[in-house]
């Protein structure tokens, strides 16, 4: 049976503040992770981690704070850092959430992926022309895994990083239009 880890991106402090951002300024800035310990999460039977970067103290027994910045324009530093994390720790899938997504446990462990590179659904972004999965859920194999962690980084967003350099391998993602952004 293949080993999953399931990775929460979060991080320690919510700070949207640049022009840049302007989308996320009029977000909510609430304890998201203590709401999906409250939820979905207890229903969760992979490992997982909530993920965060750099901090002073000990991260809590569920969270994994890596070697890397904390905040949105890093977001690419922090992905790397959990894929190198979870080829070290010797699992074959990693399924990356946001922690602002709400996740139907008993509808994933029905769904786990075959595929090198899986979510997305119909709210893709693209890079000319080329499609990549959005980056608020999608699964990565360990051959995708590899395949990031030995190609140069693009691009500070993740999900921009992560599509870039699969599609570049040759790797698209399977779009499963159960993973989708709703309105």
């Amino acid at each position: 049976m293949s080993r999953v880890l399931l990775g929460i991106f979060s991080c320690h402090r919510y700070q949207y503040t640049s022009q840049g951002d302007r989308e996320w300024i009029q977000r909510p800035t609430t304890n998201r992770v203590q709401g999906i310990r409250d939820s979905w999460l207890k229903d969760v039977t992979f490992d997982y981690k909530i993920v965060k970067g750099r901090a002073n103290g000990a991260p809590r027994s569920d969270e994994l704070f890596l070697n890397c910045a904390d905040d949105y324009r890093h977001s690419t530093e922090k992905i790397r850092a959990l894929i190198r994390y979870t080829l070290d720790n010797g699992y074959d899938y990693l399924l990356k959430i946001d922690d602002d997504v709400y996740a139907y446990w008993d509808r994933i462990l029905k769904n786990i992926p075959t595929a090198d590179y899986v979510g997305g659904g119909p709210f893709g972004r693209t890079i000319p022309s080329e499609w990549i999965c959005s980056g608020m859920t999608y699964w990565l194999s360990r051959h995708s895994m590899e395949t990031i962690i030995n190609a140069p980084p693009l691009g500070s967003a993740e999900d921009r990083c992560v599509g870039g350099v699969l599609m570049r391998a040759g790797i698209r993602c399977a779009f499963d239009l159960r993973y989708y952004i709703a309105p």
